[in-house]
């Protein structure tokens, strides 16, 4: 299972388990219209305008990135890690199945301000 975010300039596809996070930090930070930020938790098609992109790659970059270093990952809690994620599936915490690895938050920010233009959370 993965979201998909989508632009006039393409798309990328992002896990479930990394979209999680991230989500629920944007989600706390209050910087998205709630109802929108919802729909984008869960596939609905959510549509960020180019303001609301631009605005969630600058929070991305400045509140999460910044924290992060080369071979780091942000877990679900939003305490950083630079332990290897070892593709173990955790069934007794599923919180340890979810986190971001700052290469693909990367990918993620660069994806948002190449969008010139809406970007959908598919």
């Amino acid at each position: 299972m993965s979201v998909v975010l989508v632009s006039p300039n393409g798309e990328l596809k992002v896990s479930a388990w990394t979209w999680g996070p991230l989500h629920d930090l944007v989600a706390a930070a209050g910087i998205m219209p709630a109802e929108l930020w919802e729909m984008a938790r869960y596939n609905c098609s959510a549509e960020l305008d180019e303001e609301q992109a631009a605005a969630l790659a600058d929070f991305l970059e400045s509140r999460i990135l910044a924290r992060l270093g080369d071979g780091a990952r942000l877990l679900a809690d939003g305490t950083v890690t630079d332990v290897a994620d070892d593709g173990a599936f955790d069934r007794d915490d599923l919180s340890k199945n979810y986190s971001v690895r700052r290469e693909m938050l990367v990918r993620i920010i660069d994806f948002l301000r190449a969008a010139r233009g809406p970007v959908r959370v598919d």
